[in-house]
């Protein structure tokens, strides 16, 4: 599946598609919750953001060719009060993470001083939509001492991408109207995953859901809105990270 998956976005990438966003690009955000672009990633985080006890630092691999900024206003309200979680979005190569599954290491090696002066593995979380999960999959394999947990929105790692051994928190989300990743795909994956990964399921959200950079073709109908789908997985996410 990965594999024919690489094929279409290849093909898109030559015939000038892109699931681009209006402009200007105007999200809208917390109280005190603010976007800046780097040359790297988009990052979002609380203005004068404090330190916490609890605070993570979130690494975000996009869709293919889906603009990274799609994202922020979905894992926004992980920065804003009383959360101050600090999330970086990549600009994958080309629109893919494809061709560098290996950004948040990068990161890792080179840290941002928007990181802090002190950050831990534990305290570090992958997560990726669609193809940038299948990607932040091969990065986990790669350097699984670098992250405290991987996050998977309508996402599954690809078939020579075995992570099933690894002791890494994982949750993953899907949505019931998804014809993107389908059921059958990530029941498919289930076994390349660990056997304590965290299933989540929901109802009536779609692929496109997971961002919001309009209808994505091939995809099903979402029967809530994105701004419910938001919802439900930042609480999800807020859950993951409390654990």
């Amino acid at each position: 599946m990965l594999k024919k998956v690489i094929l279409i976005v290849v093909a898109l990438v030559f015939v000038g598609c892109s699931l681009a966003l209006d402009e200007p690009f105007d999200p809208s955000l917390p109280v005190d919750v603010e976007w800046n672009e780097y040359p790297d990633y988009y990052y979002v985080g609380y203005t004068e953001t404090p330190s916490t006890s609890n605070q993570k630092i979130i690494m975000f691999y996009p869709g293919a060719l889906v603009d990274p900024r799609a994202y922020i206003e979905m894992l926004a309200p992980l920065a804003g009060a009383p959360n101050y979680h600090k999330i970086f979005i990549f600009k994958a190569p080309c629109g893919m993470a494809f061709w560098n599954p290996y950004m948040a290491k990068d990161l890792i090696d080179k840290p941002s001083a928007l990181m802090g002066t002190s950050f831990f593995a534990e305290n570090i979380i992958i997560a990726g939509h669609s193809l940038g999960g299948a990607m932040a999959c091969v990065q986990v394999k790669k350097a699984p001492e670098s992250f405290g947990g991987l996050v998977l929105l309508g996402a599954y790692p690809g078939s020579t991408t075995d992570i099933s051994t690894l002791n890494i928190k994982t949750l993953s989300i899907t949505a019931e109207n998804d014809l993107i990743a389908t059921s059958a795909d990530i029941e498919e994956a289930k076994p390349r995953l660990p056997s304590t990964t965290d299933y989540q399921n929901i109802l009536g959200g779609n692929h496109a859901g997971f961002g919001a950079y309009g209808v994505q073709k091939g995809d099903g109908t979402a029967t809530i809105t994105q701004e419910e789908q938001h919802q439900q997985v930042v609480d999800l996410l807020l859950d993951f990270i409390a654990e």
